[in-house]
């Protein structure tokens, strides 16, 4: 049972989790939460000669539930902590950042095999970036990391042509890991990030990884051929797996000083580009209803949405359109909405 609005007794933990399927043991709870994967328990009296009764934090309940979930496939328990910590639960962060020390240094350590020629086995997103980018962008996004930081020459990564080119992402990585990594090892990186520091870092990862698996494709379609690099980062954001995850953090928390503070601001207050949900409701109607492909082009969507003087040409094409299919157009936006 719930002995008290902020706790709940190792009974009711148990109890909770066996109702959606899982088997529990004190000895199990006992484990987890010295290995950082549950809140400390606490004892609370029962009264004279009564003995105590353990409590837990609430919402350790939905905790493992949550754990027995990742286990079933996942059975290391740092990476349990880490998927649990990912999902907004408290964990011992001690635990976090071990594993992004650990993400830092393969960071560190792919940038200095990278330039080699030779073959090299790769996998994950290692291997995506090789197939995409190609050695010679490869080659040249290790070339700008190992340039000095002070180093003017180079372009500024957050002065970029819209669509960006295969070529400038190339070399923009290349800088910012620069400008964040020359000379300083990881583990002081990490030594002086705060808790919070972390936490935000995680918060920002998860909402750019939402916005851009809900927008890449859709930008890959509106820009055609100049959008290759939206191809690119949806295939490298299709091929990642929970356990990336910690490499994405500490991505973040590497780059975070280098983002401008306007779209630092963007990502803490969840705002999506501006065109972003225009872009929705246009391929909504695309998508559902019929003929609406051969009007709503990219070109002509190109032009609506950047309001280029172009797009006097496209409009009355369009206007015709949904004034003709104006039922179907609304049922497809309702139906949207209603997801």
């Amino acid at each position: 049972m719930t002995v008290a609005d902020d706790k709940e007794s190792r009974e009711y933990v148990i109890a909770y989790a066996s109702g959606l399927g899982h088997h529990v043991t004190p000895t199990q709870l006992v484990r987890w939460h010295r290995a950082g994967l549950l809140p400390r328990p606490s004892q609370r009296p029962l009264g004279r000669g009564r003995g105590t009764m353990t409590t837990y934090p609430l919402g350790t309940a939905a905790q493992v539930v949550a754990l027995c979930q990742i286990r079933d496939d996942e059975r290391r328990l740092d990476r349990v902590a880490f998927r649990l910590w990912w999902a907004g639960f408290t964990v011992d962060l001690a635990v976090i950042r071990e594993q992004l020390q650990a993400a830092l240094r393969s960071i560190e350590a792919d940038l200095q095999e990278s330039s080699d020629d030779s073959p090299r086995r790769t996998r994950g997103i290692d291997a995506v970036m090789r197939r995409t980018f190609g050695q010679r962008r490869i080659a040249a996004m290790t070339a700008a990391a190992q340039r000095p930081p002070a180093d003017s020459s180079r372009p500024n990564a957050w002065d970029a042509p819209w669509p960006p080119t295969l070529d400038h992402m190339a070399d923009s990585i290349g800088q910012l890991v620069a400008d964040r990594i020359t000379g300083i090892p990881s583990a002081d990186m990490l030594a002086h990030t705060t808790d919070a520091d972390l936490i935000l870092a995680r918060e920002r990862a998860r909402f750019l990884l939402a916005t851009l698996g809900d927008l890449l494709a859709p930008l890959a379609w509106l820009y055609g051929k100049g959008g290759a690099a939206f191809r690119v980062m949806d295939r490298l954001l299709a091929s990642l797996t929970p356990a990336d995850y910690a490499g994405i953090v500490a991505l973040m928390v590497l780059l975070g000083p280098a983002i401008p503070p306007a779209a630092k601001a963007a990502l803490d207050a969840g705002s999506e580009p501006p065109l972003a949900e225009d872009l929705r409701l246009v391929l909504a109607i695309r998508d559902k209803v019929p003929g609406a492909a051969d009007v709503f082009t990219p070109m002509a969507v190109r032009a609506l949405l950047r309001g280029k003087e172009a797009a006097g040409r496209y409009r009355p094409a369009i206007e015709e359109f949904v004034a003709a299919h104006r039922q179907e157009i609304d049922a497809a936006l309702n139906a949207r909405e209603q997801r």
